[in-house]
Parts: C-alpha cells; sequence; structure tokens
C-alpha cells in the first residue's frame, strides 16, 4: 500500500517566486491542503514539496507549467510569461519524480508481488464565496474514486473493496462523478497495469473550510482513519488479482 499527495505543496518551485502574480491564498485554494495528512495511514507515502502552481504532477509533461489563465482556473499566475529556461528546468524536475515514483513501486513489485495506489486529491464545492451555499451535492460527492485511467475489470476487487469500506464509514462516494484520474494515474497505470493500480481519491474540501484554509480536524482524522481501515481489504483484493 502507497499514498500519494502530490499537490499538497504550496510553496511555489524554484524560479517561480519572483514571477508569481497571485497571493498564497489563493494559490491554497486550488491546492490540496492537508492531503498529506488524509495519506498519512502508516504505509509509504509519495509526497510532492511544490504547489502545483509551478509544476503540476498530475498533469502531462507538456502542460505542468500553467502558461495563460485557461490552465489554472482562469487565473493569472504570471507578472512574466515563464521563460523557455524555467520551464526545461522545470520538465526536468518532473521527470526526476516520476523516475523516483517508477524506482519504488519497481522496488515494491519485486519485493512484495504488486502494489495499490491511493492518490489523495481534494476538490472545492463553494466556488461562488464563502457565503454563498454549497454546490449541489447530487453531483458532488463527499469522495470522488477516479477509476477512469485502469483496467477496471481486472481490478474490480480492489476498486469495489474500497468503494465498500468508504461506505461503511458513511461516506458518500461515488465513481468518476467529478473526475476520473489525472496523468499521475494514468502513467503508473499504463505502466504497470498487471501487477499495480492507482485509484484516484478526491476529498470533496468539507474537512476544511477552502476559503480561508483553516481544517476541522475532527474531520480530517474521521477521513484517514477510514482510509487506514481500508488497507486490509485492499492487501486482499490485491493478493486476489495478482495471484
Amino acid at each position: 500500500m502507497i499514498t500519494a499527495a502530490i499537490h499538497s505543496g504550496h510553496e511555489l518551485a524554484p524560479g517561480f517566486e519572483r514571477l508569481a502574480a497571485i497571493g498564497a491564498d489563493d494559490r491554497m485554494r486550488e491546492e490540496d491542503p492537508f492531503t498529506e495528512a488524509l495519506g498519512d495511514i502508516g504505509v509509504t507515502s509519495i509526497v510532492a514539496p511544490y504547489s502545483r502552481f509551478g509544476i503540476d504532477l498530475n498533469r502531462p509533461r507538456e502542460g505542468t507549467v500553467y502558461c495563460s489563465p485557461d490552465d489554472a482556473w482562469g487565473l493569472a499566475c504570471w507578472k512574466t510569461a515563464p521563460s523557455e529556461d524555467l520551464i526545461r528546468a522545470t520538465e526536468r524536475l518532473y521527470d526526476r519524480f516520476y523516475d523516483d515514483v517508477f524506482e519504488l513501486l519497481g522496488e515494491t513489485t519485486a519485493t512484495l508481488g504488486g502494489f495499490v495506489v491511493l492518490d489523495i486529491h481534494s476538490y472545492n464545492h463553494r466556488r461562488g464565496g464563502p457565503d454563498a451555499p454549497p454546490e449541489d451535492a447530487i453531483v458532488n460527492p463527499e469522495v470522488n474514486l477516479g477509476t477512469a485511467t485502469l483496467d477496471r475489470l481486472r481490478w474490480a476487487p480492489v476498486c469495489d473493496a474500497f468503494l465498500s469500506v468508504m461506505r461503511e464509514h458513511g461516506f458518500d462516494v461515488r465513481e468518476n462523478v467529478k473526475f476520473g484520474g489525472g496523468a499521475f494515474a494514468s502513467a503508473i497505470n499504463a505502466r504497470h497495469s498487471l501487477h499495480g493500480c492507482v485509484l484516484s481519491v478526491e476529498f470533496k474540501k468539507t474537512f476544511m473550510d477552502e476559503w480561508t484554509g483553516v481544517p476541522d480536524i475532527v474531520q480530517v482524522e474521521a477521513s484517514a482513519s477510514a482510509l487506514r481501515d481500508c488497507i486490509p481489504a485492499l492487501e486482499k483484493a490485491l493478493d486476489a488479482v495478482i495471484a
């Protein structure tokens, strides 16, 4: 079992600090704060140190740097456009991250036979403002399980085990309603389709105030506890798939 919180970082990657045209609060609103705490469940963890503003590890390599407002929810990120040299340097950082991840997954497969990665993210549901009502829960589940990038038939026992345990904990968890998974899940699922899979888990930001950035510690701990309780069921399901 491995967890990943690749959008939890808040500091800008090297070279982007002097270009920033948006403040830390605006960045945090589109980042995934506290997802590293959600994934702190006693297994191997992958935590990215940098903000997705500057290097987005869940987008394809050619889109890892937000170059226009269209890339960043309409936000004008930079005072001046990132230089080609900065973009190339960021792409090399992106490559090193993926090289390290693939090395970890290769070692895990060689040692244990396979793996499940919980790729933990969060999403906004109060974009209308701090005093506006939340978005419709019918199309905004508490937890969205993204499985669009994996072989759903092969990995059905793993997916279904996750859904079952989270529902036992009282979460409204549904599949591919908001997101199907990004480049991180896609790259791993394509490369390790026989021995491992990535479940992209998006928590609605009910565990925090998305406008102030203040967490609800009780709900953070409840969410982490539910993920922790998924481990035995996921490990059993993994063993059944790779046997």
